[in-house]
């Protein structure tokens, strides 16, 4: 499903045999409607095997919020678990402006992905890539769901998420600290996130349906 895991899967296989299909993205039943300040992460809820670290992202918006005001993050996705995952979570968000969403159905996902002006993904957060490459995003796909939205993503600097936004460093982060910088810098120049939005959403078209079709016809020619 990527590059990333390309590289990894032949590290046991013979070279140059395996064949790069991205998962489709619905791209067509995904808008972009009147932002509001709103931040996103759609990710699950205490995936032990591959943790989504939301703790990061709640740090990162701690941060955020003593550089820019009145914005709101919401934290939504599957519990996969029991309720300590969640309990934990609410602890350390605190007093802040967090909203957990549990087991939201797609269609008011794809509502909150087009109001929301920036999504954030901390999967893969401290961890070495080469030694542990399950526990980092593969692909990314809630990353090109966000870039179908209107919405900008900033994610961890691994895996497939690097590809995704191979042109788009200022998109790649490496810590809570440099996500909620650079999600300040963002917030704060509109005509610099308009540009983007739209470099973005061009960038999301090369995984839509329609793309996937396309090469499951070369792969089985």
């Amino acid at each position: 499903n990527s590059e990333f895991t390309k590289k990894v899967v032949e590290k046991n296989i013979l070279k140059n045999k395996g064949f790069v299909l991205h998962p489709p993205i619905d791209i067509d039943n995904l808008i972009s409607s009147q932002k509001e300040k709103l931040i996103l992460s759609v990710a699950r809820f205490g995936s032990p095997s591959h943790p989504k670290r939301q703790d990061i992202l709640i740090e990162a918006f701690r941060d955020f919020s003593s550089l820019v005001s009145g914005y709101k993050l919401i934290l939504a996705g599957g519990v996969v678990e029991d309720g300590e995952m969640i309990e934990s979570i609410k602890k350390q968000v605190g007093d802040l402006n967090i909203e957990i969403v549990t087991n939201p159905d797609f269609n008011s996902l794809r509502i909150v992905y087009g109001k929301a002006q920036v999504c954030g993904q901390a999967a893969g957060f401290d961890v070495d890539e080469e030694k542990n490459p399950d526990k980092v995003e593969h692909f990314g796909m809630t990353t090109v769901e966000a870039m179908a939205s209107g919405a900008i993503p900033l994610v961890i600097a691994k895996g497939g998420q690097k590809e995704i936004l191979s042109s788009f460093p200022e998109l790649l982060c490496n810590s809570a600290a440099q996500i909620a910088n650079n999600t300040a810098k963002l917030t704060k120049d509109i005509s610099a996130q308009t540009l983007l939005v739209n470099k973005l959403f061009s960038t999301a078209k090369q995984y839509s349906q329609s793309v996937f079709s396309d090469k499951i016809s070369e792969l089985i020619r």
